[in-house]
Formats: structure tokens, C-alpha cells, sequence
């Protein structure tokens, strides 16, 4: 089974609120995701991963797609609550550690069918994602450690000192990296146990983390747009 975490914890701090939750098109922005999620057939639990600001407001949210009385969606797999943290990286491992204990329970009862073998991480600010995203980087992950989407730089960069272009830097190679990003959960949940807690904010997406601790990363050319709010 493979397991969803969108991650909407951040603060907003320079949008001045928590633009998970603005409301684009009568439905907050972390919904776009859930809606993706929930109808993808290569997932089969999602785990959001929310301020503690935002919890009463996000399970009558939660609660109303569970029971059927939601304006716009119906959940058709389950859903689970968890707290982001100080750093993006902290807020993914709060997920991992739930998704961990999900898993062992599970397992009990239906043995390896019950395991989480891949995990999809997906930005909620992130509302143009697309079901084949996600497909795309979890058929990635049966060859190689992890996958992500990307698309090479196409702006001019500059190296800037003291407010001074000091040179222009190589775009040859430079690609930038998206979500969702999809890595098998057991070599994830490694890479977090054996990282130092205070290094952990280094790290500012989990490839970054699983390229560090020598996995194999594949890049999967985006071409459509998969902007960040």
C-alpha cells in the first residue's frame, strides 16, 4: 500500500496567514490536493499534515468528506490528522512516525498487505497537481529509491555579494524541484531516525535527505504548470 502526505503546516509568514486554508474557487487551498489524492487508485491513505491553529476548522472539514456531507468531495479512503513542526522537515517526520505506527497496526491484522511501501509528499500550496503526478513517481519508485518532478531553470541566475552581481552562474544542469515526490518509506524513515535532529532543517526537501544518504533519485521532467502558491 502507499500512503499520501500533504504537507500544509507552514505559518505563512510572508503570505500573512495560513495560505493552506485561503479559500481559491469556494474550497480552501489544501483541498485541491486531497481531492488529487483521494482519487488517485495508487493511494490508499492520506495523512495531512496541518497547523495546531488550524485543527478544529480542518476536521470539521475532514469529518464532513468522511461522512458524505461535504459540498464538493466524499472521501473514498482514509484520512488522518498530524502536526506540522518548527521546519518543513520536522512537519514531514511527524507524519512518517504516524504513518510508521499506521503501518505496524495494520500489519498485524493483514500481514504485508498491511505495510506502507511508498509514501507520495505533496506542498498543499501546490493546487495544480495532477492524478498522473503522482502515478508517475510511484511507477518511478518500483526501479529506483525515490522520484520527484522538476523542470530545468530557464531564468538567468546571478551570484549576488553586497548587492552586486558578482557572476552569472551555469543553468546548464540546474533544474528546479516540485512535489509531489515519492520515495519508498522504509529507506525514508531511515534516512530521518539516523540525521540529527538539529540537521534535519538542512535538508529542505526529502530528496534532498535520501541524496545525502547515497539513495538514487530519479528527475521526471514537468512540462505542465505545478506553480507554488
Amino acid at each position: 500500500m502507499n500512503a499520501g502526505i500533504i504537507v500544509a503546516g507552514g505559518t505563512g509568514r510572508r503570505f500573512g496567514g495560513y495560505k493552506q486554508a485561503a479559500i481559491l474557487n469556494n474550497k480552501p487551498i489544501y483541498q485541491y490536493s486531497i481531492d488529487v489524492f483521494n482519487q488517485s487508485n495508487v493511494i490508499g491513505v492520506i495523512f495531512l499534515v496541518i497547523p495546531k491553529d488550524l485543527q478544529q476548522q480542518t476536521l470539521q472539514e475532514t469529518s464532513s468528506m468522511r461522512m458524505g456531507f461535504h459540498p464538493s468531495i466524499k472521501l473514498n479512503i482514509p484520512i488522518y490528522l498530524c502536526y506540522g513542526g518548527n521546519t518543513r522537515s520536522e512537519s514531514v517526520y511527524n507524519a512518517i512516525k504516524k504513518i510508521d505506527k499506521y503501518s505496524e497496526e495494520r500489519s498485524k491484522t493483514e500481514g504485508a498487505a498491511g505495510n506502507v511501501d511508498i509514501v507520495v509528499i505533496h506542498d498543499a500550496v501546490r493546487p495544480l497537481i495532477q492524478s498522473k503526478n503522482i502515478v508517475n513517481v510511484v511507477n518511478a519508485c518500483y526501479t529506483n529509491d525515490g522520484a520527484i518532478l522538476a523542470h530545468p531553470v530557464s531564468d538567468t541566475l546571478k551570484k549576488v555579494q553586497k548587492n552586486t552581481a558578482s557572476f552569472t552562474i551555469d543553468r546548464n544542469n540546474l533544474w528546479l524541484a516540485e512535489t509531489p515526490q515519492a520515495f519508498k518509506f522504509k529507506q525514508l524513515k531511515n534516512c530521518y531516525k539516523n540525521i540529527n535532529k538539529d540537521d534535519r532543517s538542512t535538508f529542505t526537501d526529502e530528496a534532498s535527505l535520501m541524496e545525502h544518504c547515497g539513495y538514487t533519485v530519479q528527475v521526471l521532467h514537468n512540462k505542465v504548470q505545478n506553480i507554488k502558491i
